[in-house]
């Protein structure tokens, strides 16, 4: 469904109100959610009202720390029963596993992202640039990855990650990528 930068104070029920309204449509046996705990937290409740199932997928080891801690009591609250209450949880590692369980008293499954396990260090050949991978957001720093493409012109950085059109700073990264002659975006 498509998401509108916050406009007013009643901007979150209206966004509420379409996910619901997508679900309801969707009409959905199961719905899995993967991504930020306040989000998750949401998704577990609507996916309760619709009398459905609900899959939590742990995206990043900081769905289950500082996410949840800095979230408002009752949204905290909320997303702490859902974990306890999933109809299943998706752990990318055992180190997330044993969080859920230590931390939230949830049962997980690990469902590794596919990597294959090295045997040793992996042989290095000199490349021909830098690529930088991921999401857009400050706490990946990719201005810091554009400030290091400034300071050396004489090579190529490649910057590959999505774009959220309602989040000014994800625009102002691709907008100062694409202006350097020296980073592909």
């Amino acid at each position: 469904y498509p998401l509108q930068a916050r406009q007013n104070v009643f901007q979150p029920v209206k966004h509420l109100c379409i996910l619901g309204g997508a679900m309801r449509r969707a009409d959905a046996d199961v719905y899995v959610f993967r991504g930020a705990p306040r989000n998750g937290a949401f998704v577990y409740l609507l996916s309760r009202l619709l009398g459905r199932r609900w899959v939590y997928n742990v995206a990043s080891d900081e769905h289950l720390g500082s996410f949840v801690d800095d979230l408002p009591l009752p949204i905290r609250k909320l997303f702490t029963h859902a974990l306890g209450n999933a109809d299943g949880i998706v752990a990318q590692t055992a180190y997330q596993r044993d969080v859920l369980s230590d931390a939230y008293g949830a049962d997980s499954t690990v469902v590794p992202n596919g990597y294959p396990a090295v045997d040793g260090p992996i042989s290095y050949t000199a490349g021909e640039g830098f690529l930088w991978v991921g999401r857009l957001v400050e706490s990946k720093e990719p201005h810091v990855y554009l400030g290091l493409a400034e300071r050396l012109p004489d090579h190529q950085f490649q910057l590959a990650g999505p774009v959220d059109e309602s989040s000014a700073f994800q625009i102002g990264v691709r907008d100062r990528a694409q202006e350097m002659d020296n980073v592909t975006f």
